[in-house]
């Protein structure tokens, strides 16, 4: 089938797997990346199981995996949801031409940078400082209609993010100390990585229908913030790692490796583990509405633009495990470096897009070209109503860095002609090299090798004017 590679039913594997892409995507996936899907699929419960054309290893799940598990008598696994749990995108349309803000664009990313923590371990700058005690409870319990009272978020805002901002069950008795500690200050950060603030142009509309109500026209201005969790949701992830690891015997479960250990769902502690990653997803949902009230104001100041004039078109997760309905059966799935994208009439999809299906975000990597598309029926039945999340990596950091000998590295020349004609920084001061546009696949190619099958519709592309990378 076009742009289809089956990985067939062999060993312990519960089912066949489905791999989407173009042909030349679909002949570089890494040996180490099937065999993880291959490992998954001989979970207790698997029922589904696919990888976008942004597939890469990763660990336990490769980036990319969608798994479907049945919710009564399934397993949930960590690895199968990430260690930056909800880490994810929200696409902010700006209502100025690309022309007016071309010259404001280092000032703007000076007056971003500010505000907003930076780099590995990086500590709130927002107004909202260090968040402990009850108010830290409120917000990873409530998520972000929490913020709506503080005048940190609209309830346009609310309306505008997958789940509103707010998934249950959220309790923060299921997450650690440490974490906790781990998260109070880092409210407000872009933290280091892939993450990203990056400021472009609409460059193509495909269809007026589509981008019409998420407010998108040729020429304008739009933003897009790219991060998670931060050290509260790593901490959940690693806490919850090993106490899975440790009471997988209990519940006679042996994965093919301990990356993926697992344990019922509707065991005591798939039960806490849910709960806990609950309130990494909400924290992660309160760190990007924070920022972006920070961006808000920044843009205030250098253009005179009132905060709610920064429309906020959607924000959908990425590294998330979530109870949805698919052909009429209750599943638990976990999507990991992959995005909802639910087509025109479901429920879950704002009303302001009832008739036209969720946006989905598709950054691109630094320097190429980010999509927004919209899911379709189809999609719902080949992909659990899912799609790519990102271009997906070609290069490992240290192969693009050098440092696994000569072969891959990319050069300083080299990564700055790529990024020609772009306003970029590291907020941390970090070399950019790993993050360089040959480090990861070609965003066009990724997505239109779902396009081209009918899984996604293109409502609009977007090329980069400026970006800050953590």
């Amino acid at each position: 089938m076009k742009n289809r590679m089956l990985l067939s039913k062999q060993g312990e594997m519960r089912l066949e797997v489905t791999v989407f892409g173009s042909r030349p995507i679909l002949d570089a996936i890494e040996d180490e990346a099937l065999q993880q899907l291959r490992n998954a699929a001989c979970l207790p419960g698997v029922c589904g199981l696919v990888a976008m054309p942004d597939i890469h290893t990763g660990y336990g799940l490769p980036i990319g995996g969608v798994m479907a598990v049945d919710a009564e008598n399934g397993i949930v696994s960590p690895g199968a949801v990430g260690v930056d749990i909800n880490c994810g995108v929200r696409a902010v349309s700006v209502p100025v031409g690309h022309r007016e803000i071309r010259p404001h664009l280092k000032e703007l990313l000076s007056g971003i940078t500010a505000v907003v923590g930076t780099g590995v371990g990086s500590k709130t700058r927002s107004q909202i400082g260090k968040v402990t005690g009850h108010d830290f409870r409120r917000l990873v319990e409530g998520g972000v209609p929490e913020l709506v009272p503080q005048g940190y978020a609209t309830p346009d805002d609310v309306e505008c993010t997958e789940e509103h901002g707010h998934l249950t069950p959220a309790n923060l008795d299921h997450v650690s100390q440490r974490a906790a500690e781990r998260g109070s200050g880092q409210i407000g950060t872009l933290g280091s990585g892939n993450h990203f603030i990056e400021i472009q142009q609409v460059a193509q509309v495909y269809d007026a229908k589509l981008a019409g109500p998420m407010g998108l026209v040729e020429g304008q201005v739009c933003l897009m913030i790219h991060c998670g969790s931060r050290g509260f949701g790593e901490q959940i992830c690693q806490d919850y790692l090993r106490t899975m690891e440790h009471a997988m015997a209990r519940y006679d479960i042996h994965p093919p490796t301990k990356h993926l250990a697992s344990v019922p769902i509707n065991s005591p502690e798939g039960q806490a583990y849910l709960s806990a990653m609950g309130c990494a997803a909400n924290f992660a949902w309160v760190n990007r509405q924070v920022i972006l009230y920070e961006i808000r104001k920044v843009f205030q100041r250098v253009l005179g633009l009132a905060p709610g004039k920064l429309r906020l078109i959607y924000d959908v997760c990425h590294n998330i495990a979530k109870f949805e309905e698919h052909g009429g059966r209750r599943l638990l799935i976990h999507r990991k470096g992959a995005t909802r994208a639910f087509p025109a009439g479901h429920p879950a999809v704002p009303e302001r897009y009832r008739g036209i299906g969720q946006p989905a975000i598709i950054p691109g990597s630094m320097g190429t070209p980010s999509f927004i598309v919209v899911g379709t029926d189809q999609a719902m039945t080949e992909a659990y109503g899912s799609v790519n999340h990102g271009s997906g990596r070609v290069m490992s950091r240290a192969q693009a860095m050098g440092k696994r000998g000569r072969a891959g590295k990319i050069s300083d020349q080299e990564f700055r002609e790529s990024m020609k004609g772009i306003v970029y920084m590291s907020g941390s001061g970090e070399n950019l090299l790993d993050e360089a546009p040959q480090a990861y696949k070609d965003s066009v190619e990724v997505v239109d090798s779902l396009a081209d099958i009918g899984l996604v519709v293109k409502a609009a592309r977007l090329v980069p004017l400026a970006v800050l990378k953590g």
